[in-house]
C-alpha cells in the first residue's frame, strides 16, 4: 500500500495505536516527508496552497524481519508552484532530498512519536541524553507516588465546557472567576465572571471540579502558539474553559518547579521537535497526554538538591515582578494632590504637575526603569505628553513590570535546569 496523508501521523497522540500496529505487524518500506507545500493551485481561483503537511507511507502486509530497515526520504521545500516539468525534476533530483535508513524496531519502540525521523543526529542524541538523565512525569500525576514524595496530589486535567454567552466582564454574585491568559505574562491575575448557577459540562475522562479546589495551578492553552506560556495561578474559586489545560496542587514549591521546567528552553525545544510540523495551520497542541508521554523530570539527588531549591526561589522572584506597581518604586507619601496635567521622570525623581506647580517625588529604586516606563506610558514618539489628566490612584497602581529583569531571571532558571538535565 502507498498512501499520502498529513504528517500528523508522526505526532498526534491519538494515532499511537496506529503507529504501533504499523510498526509491529506490517513492513514499512518507506516514509517520505516533504518540507514544502504539496497541495498547490487549490481554491476557486486555483491559486491557494493547502495549509497541511504531507507524508507518503509505503507498507507491505507482512510482519517485518527483526533487522528490517525503513527508508526515510526527506524532501527540501519546493519553491516553484506551477510548472509541472520543474516539479518532476524536483522529485527526481537527489540534491533535493536526504535519504537515510532506520531500523523498523526503532519505530516500534518509539511508537508514541515518530517525528524523530525528521531530525538529525544531534537532535536524536539530545532526546537520548534527556531520557537518560531524567525520570517519568508519573512521580507527579500518579497520586500514590506524589503523596509519598511530595505530601500532596497533583491533578492533571482539562478545562470545562461553558456557555460563552454567560461570560461577564462585570462582577457577579455567586460566580466563579473565569481566568483568561495574557501572553506577555506568567502570572494569571485577570478574569471575567461565570455564574455558578449555569450548567458546567465535565469532559469525558475529567477528574471533575474538585481539581480546581487546589490552591496553586499551572494553566496553559492547549493550542500552543509561539508566544504562549505555561502560567501560574493562585486565585481561588475559579473556572477554566475547554480551551485550557491545568495542573493543580497545594504544594506550591513543586508547582513552581514544574512551572520552571515546562517553560524551560530544554522542554520547549523537546516539545517543539516532537510535535511541530511545517505547514500545519495551527500551532502545536499541548494536551495532558502529551506532557505525560514526553516531558520528564531531572533526577534530583542530595548533590543537586540545592539547584532545584534555587530554581524554585528564582521562579518565585520572576512571578513577584508581575505584582510590582509604581507605588512600590516611588515615594508618594505626603502628596495631597489627586490629579495631574503632566507627569515626567527625570533622573531620580518623578515630577507631577498640577495647576502649573511641580511636585518632585523621590524614586526609591530602579530609577532608569521608571524613567523608561513613564516615557513609554505617557509620551508619544515626539515626546509629547499624550493624555489629558492622570490621577494619583492611576499612578500608584500603574503596573511596573521590569520585563528585562524578568528575562534575565528566566535565563538563570533555564541555565540551572540545563545543569539538572545534562550536568552542564
Amino acid at each position: 500500500m502507498c498512501y499520502i496523508i498529513p504528517q500528523t501521523l508522526l505526532t498526534e497522540t491519538d494515532y499511537d495505536v496506529l503507529r504501533y500496529h504499523l510498526s509491529k505487524f506490517t513492513t514499512i518500506e518507506k516514509l517520505i516527508t516533504f518540507g514544502g507545500k504539496m497541495f498547490i493551485g487549490r481554491g476557486l481561483k486555483e491559486n491557494k496552497p493547502v495549509a497541511t503537511s504531507s507524508l507518503i507511507i509505503v507498507i507491505k502486509k507482512q510482519t517485518p524481519d527483526i533487522n528490517h530497515k525503513t527508508k526515510i526520504m526527506q524532501y527540501k521545500p519546493y519553491l516553484a508552484v506551477s510548472e509541472e516539468e520543474k516539479f518532476k525534476k524536483y522529485l527526481h533530483s537527489p540534491k533535493n532530498r536526504q535519504e537515510k535508513y532506520i531500523l523498523q524496531k526503532e519505530l516500534c519502540k518509539n511508537f508514541e512519536n515518530w517525528n524523530f525521523i525528521n531530525h538529525d543526529k544531534d537532535v536524536v542524541a539530545f532526546f537520548n541524553l534527556y531520557k537518560q538523565n531524567s525520570i517519568d512525569l508519573s512521580i507527579y500525576y500518579n497520586h500514590i507516588l506524589a503523596k509519598t514524595e511530595f505530601g500532596d496530589v497533583f491533578y492533571f486535567d482539562a478545562g470545562f465546557t461553558l456557555d460563552k454567552s454567560k461570560y461577564s466582564d462585570a462582577e457577579l454574585e455567586n460566580a466563579y472567576k473565569l481566568v483568561y491568559i495574557d501572553n506577555n505574562k506568567y502570572l494569571l491575575k485577570n478574569y471575567h465572571y461565570y455564574p455558578k448557577t449555569e450548567k458546567i459540562l465535565v469532559p469525558q475522562g475529567s477528574q471533575g471540579l474538585k481539581c480546581l479546589d487546589k490552591k496553586y495551578k499551572i494553566v496553559w492553552r492547549k493550542t500552543f502558539a509561539e508566544k504562549t506560556k505555561f502560567n501560574f495561578c493562585e486565585l481561588s474559586d475559579i473556572i477554566l474553559d475547554t480551551g485550557l489545560q491545568f495542573i493543580s496542587s497545594d504544594n506550591k514549591s513543586e508547582i513552581l518547579f514544574l512551572l520552571a521546567l515546562l517553560n524551560s528552553k530544554t522542554n520547549t525545544f523537546l516539545l517543539d521537535k516532537m510535535l511541530k510540523l511545517a505547514h500545519e495551520q495551527k500551532g502545536i497542541f499541548i494536551v495532558i497526554k502529551r506532557l505525560k508521554n514526553f516531558v520528564r523530570i531531572p533526577k534530583i539527588t542530595p548533590e543537586n538538591q540545592h539547584l532545584k531549591a534555587k530554581i524554585i526561589e528564582l521562579t518565585q522572584n520572576l512571578l513577584d515582578l508581575e505584582n510590582v506597581k509604581l507605588d512600590d518604586l516611588v515615594d508618594f507619601s505626603g502628596l495631597m494632590v489627586q490629579k495631574f496635567e503632566n507627569v515626567q521622570a527625570v533622573g531620580t525623581h518623578l515630577i507631577v504637575t498640577f495647576n502649573g506647580k511641580d511636585y518632585k517625588l523621590p524614586i526609591k529604586e530602579k530609577a532608569e526603569f521608571v524613567n523608561k516606563l513613564i516615557s513609554e506610558k505617557y509620551y508619544d514618539n515626539s515626546l509629547n505628553f499624550n493624555v489629558k489628566n492622570v490621577t494619583l490612584q492611576e499612578l500608584k497602581n500603574l503596573e511596573a513590570i521590569d520585563f528585562e529583569e524578568q528575562e534575565e531571571l528566566k535565563t538563570q532558571i533555564d541555565d540551572l535546569i540545563s545543569v539538572l538535565y545534562f550536568g552542564r
